[in-house]
């Protein structure tokens, strides 16, 4: 039996037009963004900070942007949204990195991480004790199993780094499922 891949990169995921909307609409002066404390957890050493805007949180569409994305839904073959939020970290002249982590740790969920800056910053993952580092490039899509342990290296060649995190469950072929942000 062959194992199923836990993670996938892919370049170039959204057609350029479309991807260019998100990466205006993100980077534009019309977006709230909001202060989160720590990189990942009430636990993470950093000493760094964050901003998120959120598109859907706890059940509710939460930003007027939701709609620019349904089409990225549908691309990632979303039944279910679980989160959904743009991650705004800051560069610095010296790395610092998050905390490992795991989004959930239910194992029937993925992560997407689509990144929408370029610079120096990277994901990193760790598959089964192998260590996988994904370059920021934008309009690349990180694709991976919530419970995947993971990491952010930051910037140090840019003001900002962004990015859309993303954790859902995907439709199966043999199911009909009502998409939960209907």
């Amino acid at each position: 039996m062959t194992k199923k891949l836990a993670y996938e990169v892919i370049d170039n995921f959204l057609d350029k037009e479309y991807f260019d909307a998100i990466k205006t609409a993100l980077t534009s002066d019309d977006i709230s963004w909001f202060y989160r404390d720590n990189l990942t957890s009430n636990n993470d050493e950093s000493g760094m900070c964050y901003f998120t805007h959120n598109f859907f949180w706890g059940d509710t569409i939460s930003s007027p942007f939701f709609n620019l994305l349904e089409p990225l839904f549908t691309r990632l073959n979303i039944s279910s949204l679980i989160q959904v939020r743009a991650n705004l970290s800051i560069g610095k002249k010296d790395v610092y990195e998050s905390s490992w982590h795991t989004d959930l740790d239910d194992g029937n969920s993925k992560t997407a991480i689509l990144y929408i800056t370029t610079c120096n910053a990277k994901t990193v993952i760790d598959v089964e004790k192998e260590i996988i580092n994904v370059d920021s490039v934008e309009n690349r899509i990180l694709i991976f199993d919530t419970d995947i342990l993971h990491k952010m290296i930051s910037a140090t060649d840019t003001k900002r780094r962004i990015i859309i995190n993303l954790n859902y469950k995907n439709k199966t072929s043999d199911q009909d499922i009502k998409v939960a942000w209907i």
